[in-house]
């Protein structure tokens, strides 16, 4: 059936319920049809798709009545997941008729108020629900509804729970992909076979470089010397292949190599037993990464004064060096640190700087 496989295409791509719902439309024109999402009592604006209902009578829905509407209250209450039935279960038309709802929200825009629907999925702070509904009280119309309704059921339901794990599985690959943007470190994501996955922006600017290390046309990287690439690409074969970390020098025209760390990603490993992931971490020794301090300023409120000078101590300098660099009296600094030492409690500075190095630095 159409609708079926528009159901199991909808799961990975939700724009398809518009083409779901226009495909049951043809069985039944002119009713008008909701496919609604309520969290905690208000539609969703992630899954909201409708058939012959005017946007602005969704967004006054969406306002105000939805929290009118007793087939929201009751049918949280009174239907059972899965089985259709028609809106007289919920609420019969005498008593509707007395409703804020119907007199104030149904009436006045000509809708209908026969429905038949479904909850499709049901938890204290979610429900999902498919219904039809008509001017007319067909009888014949209305069982047809039904029996649609649960045939389709079973298909939407699993369409909807593949959704939800597809859904969580690209939130948290949008999330890890943004840690890893934000590192500063340069890091580069190789398949088993030795191939690029991907890289952040900062290995990106090394490669693009192409000083001390290049991404081939088939996709590995590749050192400036023959003999080094020999030992890069057994060290990532021994890290996909057998867990094994490492770590070489990958050298350069006119300055210091590039260290290159290679480690095992166990969240990388192959499903199916095949060579697991390897990151590799390239260092610039000769551009070493300023411990961050932004974090510890805002953490034990940092004066700006006491910050630039806290900047300075944990990043090397002695405190005299700092005090020539912020062209201050050597008093003045020995103040401004005791204040820092006071609110960080470090006592030390050399406490001070692993407090600031115990914070992976991040790209601006």
């Amino acid at each position: 059936m159409e609708l079926v496989g528009l159901a199991t295409e909808a799961a990975v791509q939700p724009e398809q319920w518009n083409g779901f719902l226009e495909k049951l439309e043809d069985h039944f024109p002119g009713s008008r049809i909701t496919l609604f999402g309520h969290e905690d009592g208000r539609p969703s604006s992630a899954l909201s798709f409708c058939r012959n209902f005017p946007l602005e009578y969704q967004q006054a829905y969406a306002e105000h009545y939805v929290r009118t509407s007793p087939y929201v209250l009751r049918g949280l209450e009174r239907l059972s997941v899965g089985r259709a039935r028609l809106s007289e279960d919920v609420i019969s038309m005498q008593e509707l008729e007395t409703t804020e709802y119907y007199n104030d929200f149904i009436r006045p825009r000509g809708l209908g108020c026969y429905a038949a629907g479904v909850i499709i999925e049901r938890s204290p702070q979610r429900m999902v629900a498919l219904s039809l509904v008509d001017h007319d009280d067909d009888p014949e119309r209305r069982t047809r509804q039904l029996q649609l309704l649960d045939l389709l059921t079973p298909h939407v339901s699993r369409a909807f729970r593949l959704h939800t794990v597809l859904d969580r599985e690209r939130r948290q690959s949008r999330a890890a992909l943004g840690v890893f943007q934000t590192w500063a470190h340069a890091a580069v994501v190789l398949a088993g076979d030795g191939r690029l996955v991907t890289m952040n922006e900062a290995a990106e600017d090394i490669v693009a470089s192409r000083d001390g290390v290049m991404l081939a046309r088939d996709g590995r990287l590749r050192s400036l010397v023959d003999s080094v690439n020999a030992r890069l690409d057994k060290a990532v074969f021994n890290c996909a292949h057998h867990l094994q970390a490492d770590g070489l020098a990958l050298p350069r025209v006119n300055a210091s190599p590039l260290n290159a760390m290679i480690a095992p990603l166990p969240y990388g490993a192959d499903p199916d037993g095949g060579p697991g992931a390897v990151l590799v971490i390239l260092v610039d020794p000769d551009r070493p990464h300023r411990a961050p301090i932004d974090w510890i300023a805002r953490r034990f409120g940092l004066a700006p004064a006491e910050a630039r000078l806290a900047e300075l101590l944990v990043n090397g300098e002695s405190l005299a060096e700092a005090a020539a660099a912020l062209d201050i009296k050597l008093s003045t600094a020995r103040t401004r640190l005791k204040a820092v030492q006071a609110k960080t409690e470090c006592h030390r500075q050399a406490d001070l700087t692993r407090l600031a190095m115990s914070a992976p630095p991040l790209r601006a």
